[in-house]
Protein backbone atom coordinates (compact mmCIF):
# COMPACT_ATOMS: atom_id res chain seq x y z
CA UNK A 1 0.00 0.00 0.00
CA UNK A 2 1.53 3.25 -0.84
CA UNK A 3 1.80 6.58 1.14
CA UNK A 4 -1.11 8.16 -0.77
CA UNK A 5 -3.01 5.17 -0.16
CA UNK A 6 -2.30 5.55 3.74
CA UNK A 7 -3.38 8.82 4.10
CA UNK A 8 -6.00 9.59 5.74
CA UNK A 9 -6.89 6.21 6.52
CA UNK A 10 -7.58 5.76 10.34
CA UNK A 11 -6.37 2.24 12.21
CA UNK A 12 -8.17 1.43 15.38
CA UNK A 13 -6.04 1.65 18.57
CA UNK A 14 -6.24 0.43 21.77
CA UNK A 15 -7.57 3.58 23.85
CA UNK A 16 -7.58 4.58 27.30
CA UNK A 17 -11.25 3.94 27.60
CA UNK A 18 -11.09 0.88 25.59
CA UNK A 19 -8.23 -0.53 27.56
CA UNK A 20 -9.99 0.31 30.73
CA UNK A 21 -13.37 -1.58 29.58
CA UNK A 22 -11.51 -4.80 29.10
CA UNK A 23 -9.71 -4.80 32.33
CA UNK A 24 -13.01 -4.38 34.59
CA UNK A 25 -13.96 -8.01 32.62
CA UNK A 26 -11.70 -9.67 35.07
CA UNK A 27 -12.39 -10.19 38.27
CA UNK A 28 -10.62 -9.12 42.14
CA UNK A 29 -9.35 -10.75 44.78
CA UNK A 30 -9.66 -9.54 48.55
CA UNK A 31 -8.47 -10.44 51.56
CA UNK A 32 -7.26 -8.48 55.23
CA UNK A 33 -3.62 -8.17 56.96
CA UNK A 34 -5.19 -8.08 60.21
CA UNK A 35 -3.49 -7.76 63.99
CA UNK A 36 -1.63 -4.46 63.06
CA UNK A 37 -0.70 -2.29 65.77
CA UNK A 38 -3.19 0.55 66.31
CA UNK A 39 -1.91 3.45 63.80
CA UNK A 40 -4.32 6.54 64.03
CA UNK A 41 -6.72 4.80 65.50
CA UNK A 42 -6.62 1.45 62.57
CA UNK A 43 -5.47 -2.01 62.89
CA UNK A 44 -6.44 -3.88 59.90
CA UNK A 45 -5.72 -3.40 56.02
CA UNK A 46 -8.26 -4.49 53.09
CA UNK A 47 -6.66 -5.45 50.01
CA UNK A 48 -7.90 -5.67 46.65
CA UNK A 49 -5.96 -7.05 44.12
CA UNK A 50 -6.80 -6.67 40.00
CA UNK A 51 -6.25 -10.76 38.68
CA UNK A 52 -5.48 -9.68 35.26
CA UNK A 53 -2.94 -6.49 35.92
CA UNK A 54 -1.75 -7.54 39.95
CA UNK A 55 -2.92 -3.59 40.58
CA UNK A 56 -3.82 -3.27 44.69
CA UNK A 57 -5.30 -1.28 46.41
CA UNK A 58 -4.58 -1.21 50.37
CA UNK A 59 -7.71 0.84 52.73
CA UNK A 60 -6.80 0.82 56.45
CA UNK A 61 -9.79 0.06 58.39
CA UNK A 62 -10.38 -0.30 62.29
CA UNK A 63 -11.18 -4.05 63.71
CA UNK A 64 -13.60 -5.20 64.25
CA UNK A 65 -15.16 -4.37 60.96
CA UNK A 66 -18.67 -5.48 58.94
CA UNK A 67 -20.00 -6.19 55.65
CA UNK A 68 -21.42 -3.07 55.30
CA UNK A 69 -18.48 -1.16 56.15
CA UNK A 70 -15.95 -3.67 53.39
CA UNK A 71 -18.54 -2.49 51.08
CA UNK A 72 -18.30 1.21 51.41
CA UNK A 73 -14.72 0.90 51.15
CA UNK A 74 -15.35 -1.10 47.52
CA UNK A 75 -17.55 1.93 46.73
CA UNK A 76 -15.56 4.96 48.01
CA UNK A 77 -12.00 3.54 47.04
CA UNK A 78 -12.23 0.71 44.32
CA UNK A 79 -15.76 1.12 42.29
CA UNK A 80 -15.11 4.76 41.54
CA UNK A 81 -12.21 4.30 39.99
CA UNK A 82 -12.50 0.41 38.42
CA UNK A 83 -16.22 0.29 38.05
CA UNK A 84 -17.70 -3.27 38.63
CA UNK A 85 -15.72 -6.57 38.07
CA UNK A 86 -17.43 -9.31 36.99
CA UNK A 87 -16.18 -11.62 39.94
CA UNK A 88 -14.46 -11.41 43.26
CA UNK A 89 -12.91 -13.75 44.64
CA UNK A 90 -12.32 -14.19 48.88
CA UNK A 91 -11.47 -15.70 51.48
CA UNK A 92 -13.41 -17.88 53.50
CA UNK A 93 -13.97 -15.02 56.84
CA UNK A 94 -17.17 -13.90 58.18
CA UNK A 95 -17.37 -10.65 56.14
CA UNK A 96 -17.24 -12.31 52.35
CA UNK A 97 -19.83 -14.72 53.93
CA UNK A 98 -22.21 -12.49 55.16
CA UNK A 99 -25.91 -12.29 54.00
CA UNK A 100 -25.51 -8.14 53.22
CA UNK A 101 -22.16 -8.09 51.19
CA UNK A 102 -23.68 -11.52 48.99
CA UNK A 103 -27.10 -9.67 48.34
CA UNK A 104 -25.82 -6.44 47.58
CA UNK A 105 -23.22 -8.57 44.97
CA UNK A 106 -26.00 -10.31 43.56
CA UNK A 107 -27.96 -7.49 42.87
CA UNK A 108 -25.01 -5.59 41.16
CA UNK A 109 -24.65 -8.64 38.78
CA UNK A 110 -20.58 -9.40 40.50
CA UNK A 111 -20.39 -13.24 41.26
CA UNK A 112 -18.77 -14.05 44.62
CA UNK A 113 -16.43 -17.05 44.76
CA UNK A 114 -14.12 -18.42 48.04
CA UNK A 115 -10.76 -18.76 46.82
CA UNK A 116 -10.07 -22.02 49.04
CA UNK A 117 -13.24 -23.91 47.00
CA UNK A 118 -13.06 -22.45 43.58
CA UNK A 119 -9.56 -20.56 43.12
CA UNK A 120 -6.68 -21.98 45.20
CA UNK A 121 -4.54 -20.37 42.68
CA UNK A 122 -5.53 -17.48 43.95
CA UNK A 123 -4.35 -17.62 47.41
CA UNK A 124 -0.85 -17.94 46.43
CA UNK A 125 -1.16 -14.27 44.61
CA UNK A 126 -2.88 -12.72 47.62
CA UNK A 127 -0.70 -13.87 49.93
CA UNK A 128 2.55 -12.46 47.69
CA UNK A 129 0.74 -9.13 47.38
CA UNK A 130 -0.03 -9.07 51.28
CA UNK A 131 3.46 -10.08 52.34
CA UNK A 132 5.25 -7.41 49.85
CA UNK A 133 2.78 -4.56 51.97
CA UNK A 134 3.90 -6.48 55.18
CA UNK A 135 7.78 -6.41 54.13
CA UNK A 136 7.29 -2.36 52.82
CA UNK A 137 5.70 -1.44 56.25
CA UNK A 138 8.03 -3.14 58.48
CA UNK A 139 10.80 -1.59 56.38
CA UNK A 140 9.46 1.82 56.37
CA UNK A 141 8.61 2.06 60.55
CA UNK A 142 10.03 -0.76 62.00
CA UNK A 143 11.13 1.47 64.83
CA UNK A 144 7.95 3.10 65.10
CA UNK A 145 5.49 0.61 63.99
CA UNK A 146 2.87 2.53 65.27
CA UNK A 147 3.28 5.05 62.41
CA UNK A 148 2.33 2.18 59.36
CA UNK A 149 -0.91 4.62 58.56
CA UNK A 150 1.24 6.97 57.79
CA UNK A 151 3.20 4.97 55.03
CA UNK A 152 0.83 3.20 53.86
CA UNK A 153 -0.36 5.53 50.19
CA UNK A 154 3.68 5.69 49.40
CA UNK A 155 4.14 1.91 50.23
CA UNK A 156 0.54 0.91 47.64
CA UNK A 157 2.54 3.48 45.15
CA UNK A 158 5.78 1.53 45.46
CA UNK A 159 4.24 -1.76 44.74
CA UNK A 160 1.79 -0.88 41.58
CA UNK A 161 5.13 1.13 39.95
CA UNK A 162 7.59 -1.41 40.32
CA UNK A 163 8.24 -3.87 37.44
CA UNK A 164 6.75 -7.47 37.96
CA UNK A 165 8.42 -10.44 36.01
CA UNK A 166 5.27 -12.26 35.38
CA UNK A 167 3.99 -8.98 33.75
CA UNK A 168 7.11 -7.73 32.34
CA UNK A 169 5.53 -4.01 33.30
CA UNK A 170 4.33 -2.51 36.30
CA UNK A 171 0.92 -3.11 37.27
CA UNK A 172 0.31 0.58 36.83
CA UNK A 173 1.24 0.26 33.38
CA UNK A 174 -0.75 -2.87 32.96
CA UNK A 175 -3.61 -1.07 33.82
CA UNK A 176 -3.62 2.06 32.70
CA UNK A 177 -1.74 1.70 29.70
CA UNK A 178 1.53 3.75 29.99
CA UNK A 179 4.40 4.02 32.59
CA UNK A 180 4.28 5.83 35.81
CA UNK A 181 6.21 9.30 35.90
CA UNK A 182 8.49 8.67 38.92
CA UNK A 183 8.28 10.69 41.54
CA UNK A 184 11.47 12.83 41.90
CA UNK A 185 12.15 14.88 44.96
CA UNK A 186 15.59 16.70 45.45
CA UNK A 187 16.12 17.04 49.11
CA UNK A 188 18.71 19.61 48.42
CA UNK A 189 16.94 22.45 46.16
CA UNK A 190 17.02 25.24 48.16
CA UNK A 191 13.30 25.83 49.83
CA UNK A 192 11.67 28.41 51.80
CA UNK A 193 9.56 26.64 53.84
CA UNK A 194 11.60 24.37 56.46
CA UNK A 195 8.42 21.59 56.57
CA UNK A 196 8.55 20.89 53.12
CA UNK A 197 12.55 20.62 53.06
CA UNK A 198 11.72 18.22 56.46
CA UNK A 199 8.76 16.12 54.21
CA UNK A 200 11.86 16.00 50.88
CA UNK A 201 14.31 14.49 53.41
CA UNK A 202 11.89 12.29 54.79
CA UNK A 203 10.22 10.94 51.87
CA UNK A 204 13.49 10.28 50.35
CA UNK A 205 14.94 8.50 53.16
CA UNK A 206 11.90 6.14 52.94
CA UNK A 207 12.67 5.45 49.42
CA UNK A 208 15.89 4.61 49.79
CA UNK A 209 14.97 1.81 52.52
CA UNK A 210 12.47 0.80 49.93
CA UNK A 211 15.08 0.28 46.79
CA UNK A 212 17.97 -1.49 49.85
CA UNK A 213 14.93 -4.23 50.82
CA UNK A 214 14.12 -4.60 47.23
CA UNK A 215 17.89 -5.13 45.94
CA UNK A 216 18.17 -7.71 49.18
CA UNK A 217 14.92 -9.53 48.34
Amino acid sequence: MSANALRGKTFPTLGYSNHCQFLIKHGHHYGFIEELPKSEGKNSILVTVDRFTNYAHCVALSHPFSAEMVAKIFLDHIYKLHGLPVNIVTDRVKVFTNLFWCELFKQLGTSLSLSTAYHPQSDGQMERVNQCFKNYLHCMCHLQPKHWFRWLALARHWYNTNFHTGLKYTPFQALYGYPPTPLSIDPYLPSHSTVVSDYMLEHNKMIGVLKANLQVT
